[in-house]
């Protein structure tokens, strides 16, 4: 794991072949809380186990957030990966608080509301994956990721890059 602070910090992250932390101030985070945004994607669980590490190490609390869907289809695979998730840290030891981040609270897009979920909470640490894959609206906007490294002011960010799995790697079931 890297830590870096600065303008390059967006190159860095996506070159690295290790977890890169970025930390605006000029603090070393402690890891008491940590908030992990999940999403439907099998990448984004990679990140799982990584939380799952620090929070051992330095007894941690894992909030685990996701965006409320108002598909049925897509709300029954969100509850379905949420409960994974939290079977998983259960099974391990880790301390973890879920919430469900829904429109009226937070309306924005994924990035501003992970932000403001953890300035809410005072986290210690943002856990995200980078995007290997533009959309067209990155192109406007920017990806996930660096939205919420360029955005988070107070909150260090631990950007992993995902590594391509198979079907078959994975016995934990989420990834």
């Amino acid at each position: 794991m890297d830590v870096f602070v600065g303008s390059t910090t967006s190159r860095v992250i996506q070159s690295s072949k290790v977890p890169v932390i970025a930390v605006k101030e000029k603090r070393m985070p402690k890891f008491d809380s940590i908030v992990l945004p999940i999403d439907l994607t099998k990448a984004s669980k990679q990140k799982v186990k990584w939380a799952r590490k620090f929070a051992q190490k330095y007894n941690s609390t894992v909030h685990i957030i996701m965006e409320v869907e108002e598909d049925e289809f897509l709300k029954n695979k969100v509850n379905a990966n949420l409960k994974v998730v939290e079977n998983y840290l259960e099974e391990h030891g880790v301390k973890y608080v879920s919430k469900l981040l829904d429109d009226r609270k937070y309306p924005d897009h994924i990035g501003k509301d992970t932000i403001q979920y953890a300035e809410e909470i005072n986290a210690d640490l943002i856990m995200i994956m980078t995007q290997q894959e533009l959309k067209m609206s990155d192109l406007f906007m920017g990806s996930y990721a660096q939205q919420v490294v360029n955005s988070s002011q107070r909150t260090p960010v631990m950007a992993i890059n995902p590594k391509k799995t198979t079907s078959f790697e994975g016995s934990e079931g989420f990834y």
